[in-house]
């Protein structure tokens, strides 16, 4: 039997309508037929080469970085000083703290109290404040004991409720017992003052003084008292507002306290409370 070749190069009768369509157009009378030898698209390059565009870019990310850094210190500062800094500042110790609540929960530090016409303090959790109402002409305050030689740091977060703008928080130092401290107090008026206790007697140290770093009432302020063991140091929202000479001591005792400063009763909250070693 002869074999069979399907790649025919003539031409039948059905194909010569379409030749003279063609050859009428000014086309020659066959498609041309497609190139025997396959062409391939060029080579698109290694699968590395995606990876030069992270790497360059993570370059000029370290070098921002750097320029940054160097722009924030000073000019006068040699590389050595700088690398003495930084590890300075690595190693440098961390505040030791002694006491810290949030009040989110109750653990029983500081106990309930509630005297009518006077004050009430309880802890809130739901809430996570320390709240103390005090009544015109009292002084409520619970005393904070840490057995530990100065300096120490005690720090707070505290309200005065916006209802009562006449309201005061109090931080007290070298508390000695009722007749015997010295109070620091914020109002809700943006005011601070600094009164010494000493045998029943008070004297002010420091008239209410308004500020316009502290915040009103309804809105948080951070105040600080240190104790280095020969001087108080009083601070809220990290600005020092006042700085006094004191007898030394061994032993620091605080406190933390609310009162009103007119006729009207007044409501604190205390958000935190925290005493450390600097």
């Amino acid at each position: 039997m002869a074999p069979i070749n399907t790649q025919q190069t003539g031409t039948s009768p059905d194909d010569e309508p379409s030749l003279n369509k063609r050859t009428s157009i000014g086309l020659s009378p066959r498609r041309p037929t497609a190139p025997e030898t396959v062409q391939r698209p060029p080579d698109a390059g290694g699968r590395l080469s995606g990876w030069w565009l992270v790497f360059w870019l993570c370059i000029l990310l370290l070098t921002v970085g750097v320029l940054v850094i160097v722009r924030a210190l000073p000019a006068d500062l040699s590389w050595r000083d700088a690398l003495t800094f930084f590890n300075r500042t690595a190693s440098a110790p961390r505040p030791a703290e002694h006491f810290f609540t949030d009040f989110t929960v109750d653990d029983g530090t500081f106990v309930p109290y509630a005297k009518p016409g006077v004050a009430a303090m309880q802890v809130i959790p739901p809430e996570g404040v320390y709240r103390i109402d005090v009544w015109p002409g009292y002084l409520a305050w619970t005393r904070i004991a840490i057995p530990e030689n100065p300096p120490l740091h005690l720090e707070v977060d505290a309200i005065v409720d916006m209802q009562t703008p006449n309201g005061r928080v109090a931080l007290l130092g070298r508390f000695e017992g009722e007749e015997d401290f010295y109070l620091f107090a914020v109002d809700g008026r943006g005011r601070f003052s600094i009164v010494r206790h000493r045998n029943g007697v008070e004297t002010t140290l420091r008239l209410p003084t308004p500020l316009s770093a502290i915040q009103p009432a309804g809105f948080a302020n951070r105040l600080r008292l240190e104790d280095d063991g020969t001087s108080l140091r009083f601070l809220v929202n990290g600005i020092l507002l006042d700085r006094i000479e004191v007898e030394p001591i061994s032993a620091v005792f605080f406190g933390i306290g609310a009162y009103s400063d007119d006729d009207a009763a007044a409501a604190i909250l205390f958000d935190s409370i925290r005493v450390r070693k600097p």
